[in-house]
């Protein structure tokens, strides 16, 4: 086998080990922490009734389903992976298709659970009948969760793609429709990333309930992440153009098999090791509770 062949190889059982065992098995982890230890009889308030939470059972229902979810996109990754080896199958670098729509199965549970968990919000805010509440008056900036040097990247990063996009299209992207929809699409993607962090910062509440405490971790995490998302995608768009320029047309699998490891990756762990669940303040979900933050 070539050193192509063994490095694609590597980096498939790499991805179904990181997005379909490993991250997945850590979510659970902390799921469960919270179902044993703040069961919905000690804390309502964290678990809408709307919702089907009418015993403890339903979350550990829930979150059964989410692991066989992921454990069947595992199955499905070792029968190609088997595949690939019983058959002497030779990756030829046309696997793109093969990456793009396996990750899309791998990504199909989380975002599942975050639908989920948006859900789970808004019904939290629909049986919120608390009428005394209170807010933290000072502002919030966005240099308060991240160093703007890491913005003014993101920022550059930004241009310097679209520049040389631009470039490789020799300027002339006027009577190109699919080139003006590449360019209108980074850049929706980036608004639209803008968009999430304007309504985590200033907009309502998705936990009524939440602590001010676990409030300003959450929009920390928020930030760090779409910032940290909008980087890797120019990054990724950069190295994808090169790769084109260059004739390198066989190496994209493996490169958007890398992409996708590391946008997992990172999102996952800025959300892990920002926000440990034993140090959220659940006493906010007990019953005897009255007030709830803005």
């Amino acid at each position: 086998m070539t050193f192509f062949e063994i490095t694609f190889l590597l980096l498939f059982l790499s991805q179904i080990f990181l997005i379909s065992y490993y991250y997945p098995n850590e979510f659970i982890k902390r799921v469960s922490y919270i179902l044993d230890n703040y069961p919905p009889s000690e804390y309502p308030k964290f678990y809408p009734k709307a919702y089907g939470y009418d015993s403890d059972m339903a979350g550990k229902a829930r979150l059964n389903f989410y692991r066989k979810m992921n454990i069947f996109a595992a199955l499905v990754g070792f029968a190609i992976l088997s595949w690939m080896l019983i058959t002497g199958y030779r990756p030829d670098g046309s696997e793109e298709m093969l990456i793009l729509f396996y990750f899309m199965l791998q990504v199909a549970p989380l975002m599942l659970a975050s639908k989920s968990t948006m859900k789970h919000y808004k019904l939290m805010r629909q049986a919120n009948e608390n009428s005394v509440r209170r807010a933290d008056l000072q502002p919030r900036r966005l240099s308060d969760f991240i160093s703007l040097k890491y913005l003014f990247l993101a920022v550059l990063l930004y241009a310097a793609q679209l520049v040389y996009y631009l470039y490789w299209k020799d300027f002339t992207v006027s009577d190109d429709p699919e080139a003006i929809a590449t360019i209108a699409g980074i850049a929706a993607m980036n608004l639209i990333y803008i968009g999430v962090v304007i309504r985590i910062m200033y907009g309502k509440r998705l936990d009524p309930h939440q602590s001010e405490k676990d409030k300003l971790k959450t929009i920390g995490i928020v930030v760090k992440s779409t910032l940290a998302a909008s980087i890797g995608v120019s990054i990724f768009l950069i190295i994808n153009l090169y790769v084109q320029t260059h004739d390198l047309h066989h190496y994209q699998p493996i490169l958007m098999s890398i992409y996708f490891q590391l946008i997992v990756s990172i999102g996952l762990n800025i959300e892990f090791n920002n926000y440990r669940v034993d140090d959220v303040d659940f006493e906010v979900y007990r019953a005897d509770n009255r007030v709830s933050p803005t």
